[in-house]
């Protein structure tokens, strides 16, 4: 079979209609089938009397009808039912589970296009919100080629401006995301073997091989990101609940959490280090343990 496909990438307005959603045309759509590469058997008690009238039969005529009802449905596809979809979902989506939280990845600038040295690219605004809240974010976008002349063939760039809008958007929810919940999305259980490496009073406390529930929650300040040349940094504050046999076993509030660090790549490998990594301070005043002798600064300290 050989299959000859052109189709158009071009805009449409999407959902809301303010903004631009990818669009697609069928311009070709050809298949082409040799006869001479079609093997059709049939069986039965007449076989010897009515194959060598039915074979040349289906060649002829039958796979042809098919193949046009097939080239058909393509365009068909394409043109409602695809397109459709991108205009519904073509531009942004609500992120399960994040209480609102919302991705806005429409095209913008030029859109979809190819390059005069046939390198397709393509532009969208990477941004996000929380739907429930009618608050403009204070970040604005960040200007940048959409590709490096001299880089390799397949790139992607990434801002502040998303990583922060998104941080913006979780802490305007208050939610208290389930992070155990997700994990077992992904067939992952933490149990208390895993989180005594860290804090050996579970795994004293409640033995070895239970579930451990854990929870966290932007608090204080919204989370920032901040990426130059030479380091990446995240400064973040967050309420952490661990649970344990349906007892809450710790909460803590974690301010001034920061991470420093650098991806990079080299020889078609990814390197990357952090050369800072700091919990903060456990605030003493919202601490909660059901360990004895535990305390915000003992915790902290083990940590």
């Amino acid at each position: 079979m050989g299959i000859d496909m052109e189709i158009d990438v071009s805009e449409q307005p999407g959902t809301p209609s303010t903004e631009m959603a990818p669009k697609l045309k069928v311009q070709k759509s050809d298949i082409n089938i040799n006869s001479d590469d079609l093997d059709i058997t049939l069986s039965g008690s007449l076989v010897a009397k009515i194959a060598s009238v039915f074979i040349p039969l289906f060649k002829s005529t039958i796979i042809p009808l098919v193949v046009k009802q097939v080239q058909a449905q393509i365009v068909t596809v394409v043109d409602t039912t695809i397109n459709q979809d991108l205009i519904v979902y073509g531009n942004e989506e609500t992120i399960p589970y994040l209480a609102g939280v919302t991705a806005d990845y429409a095209q913008y600038g030029t859109g979809a296009q190819f390059t005069a040295d046939n390198i397709f690219e393509m532009s969208v605004l990477g941004y996000f919100f929380n739907k429930n809240v009618a608050t403009p974010s204070k970040f604005s976008p960040v200007a940048m080629p959409v590709r490096d002349a001299a880089g390799q063939a397949g790139q992607g760039a990434l801002s502040e401006y998303t990583l922060n809008t998104l941080m913006e958007a979780g802490f305007s929810t208050g939610n208290n995301l389930d992070i155990t919940y997700l994990l077992s999305k992904l067939n992952v259980t933490v149990t208390t073997d895993n989180m005594g490496v860290l804090v050996p009073e579970i795994l004293a406390k409640y033995g070895s091989g239970k579930a451990v529930g854990i929870s966290g929650k932007f608090i204080t300040k919204q989370s920032l990101f901040t990426l130059t040349p030479q380091d990446n940094t995240l400064d973040a504050n967050l309420a952490v609940t661990i649970t344990v046999a349906g007892e809450t076993a710790i909460y803590a509030e974690f301010n001034g959490l920061q991470a420093i660090g650098q991806v990079s790549s080299s020889a078609g490998k990814v390197f990357g280090a952090l050369s800072t990594s700091n919990i903060g301070t456990i605030d003493a005043a919202s601490f909660k343990s059901v360990f004895s002798g535990m305390t915000a600064a003992s915790l902290q300290a083990e940590v």
